[in-house]
């Protein structure tokens, strides 16, 4: 319990000491596979000024029905201040919307901004733009990412935030059907006591379709669908995951479930399905100590390992066998493997990480 408002705590302090500035730019980009499509296209980026010439990951992110970028002030501050780029089409803003044009011109984004940020040195984003990319938005917007996803399936990760398929607007109900296409990582959030757009019949479904690799399932106990994306939990549990994406450190995805384990249902539930493969790094700066009859080999922490184990071998190209339970392991800023040495034999050891 007392774990949450900790996390909130460290997330605002987080915000406020952060070294970005916020800066926005405009741009209407034009899609010639859809007649010269116009998609004008609000974006906001950091700014470091320490490291003027930084580039950043970016988000391309889908409004919810008749909303725009300036619902989301709460959202742009926290994508900006975790030292992302965040991207909002501003189509399909009012009444009568073409949702599956606004889930194209998602799609559409992914690949046109990063060419932009590369071909044009007048943009204000020119040179700032990494080839990162995932995809979101929020209701509408959020069932839009999922067809997004499997239009352009280079994206690196899907995030909806209260998606709505499947409403009184009958807005994208496909995207139910087409999360079976989706593979890249994804977090679904909902909430449990949504009446607009009930987890039952619109994110847990779009859930329990999507093939991704690795998919988290977040329903926040008390949260309707109204203000959904000022809620400040979801970018306490998006920070490490936002972080995961980047590295594709399985640190970052311990320190992601860490969090989320840390709520009581009181606060939010979640379901995971986990096919990843990581294979943590190899050890490294390896040291061997003899001393006093005792035996010690120390080397960096490997982040994303969970266990480690030690062979040892006479032959220094065969024969290796594990003798992890003739030692101990102590921790600190290194590992470290303690053994009593039993005779003068000349021995050959390597070191292995496990996840």
């Amino acid at each position: 319990m007392k774990k949450i408002p900790m996390f909130i705590f460290l997330y605002l302090i987080t915000l406020s000491l952060s070294a970005y500035e916020i800066r926005q730019y405009s741009k209407t980009f034009v899609d010639p596979a859809r007649n010269n499509r116009s998609i004008p296209t609000t974006i906001f980026y950091p700014f470091d000024v320490n490291n003027p010439t930084a580039e950043y990951p970016y988000i391309v992110y889908g409004h919810g029905y008749t909303g725009s970028y300036t619902d989301y002030p709460v959202l742009t501050n926290a994508i900006v201040n975790l030292g992302w780029i965040i991207a909002y089409p501003t189509t399909e803003g009012g009444y009568i919307v073409s949702t599956s044009n606004f889930a194209l011109d998602l799609a559409f984004l992914k690949n046109a901004i990063y060419n932009l940020s590369i071909s044009d040195s007048t943009a204000a984003i020119y040179n700032k733009v990494d080839t990162l990319a995932i995809v979101g938005g929020y209701s509408m917007g959020g069932a839009c990412a999922v067809a997004a996803a499997t239009f352009e399936p280079s994206f690196a990760s899907l995030v909806t935030l209260a998606a709505a398929p499947i409403t009184w607007l009958n807005l994208y109900p496909a995207a139910i059907t087409m999360a079976a296409n989706v593979t890249m990582p994804s977090i679904t959030y909902s909430g449990f006591v949504d009446n607009i757009a009930p987890q039952d019949e619109n994110q847990i479904p779009i859930y329990n379709n999507l093939a991704s690799i690795y998919k988290s399932f977040v329903s926040f106990t008390n949260q309707g669908h109204p203000s959904f994306y000022d809620n400040p939990l979801i970018y306490v549990i998006l920070e490490p995951w936002l972080q995961f994406i980047k590295t594709n450190s399985g640190y970052y995805l311990d320190e992601f479930e860490s969090v989320l384990a840390s709520y009581p249902a009181s606060t939010l539930t979640y379901q995971i399905v986990d096919n990843l493969i990581i294979i943590p790094s190899i050890p490294d700066n390896v040291s061997i100590i003899v001393d006093n009859g005792s035996l010690i080999i120390s080397w960096d922490i490997v982040l994303d390992a969970h266990s480690y184990k030690v062979f040892a071998s006479n032959n220094p190209y065969t024969g290796f066998t594990d003798v992890t339970n003739q030692g101990f392991f102590t921790t600190g800023s290194r590992i470290s493997w303690n053994t009593t040495l039993t005779g003068a034999e000349q021995r050959y050891f390597y070191i292995k990480s496990f996840r």
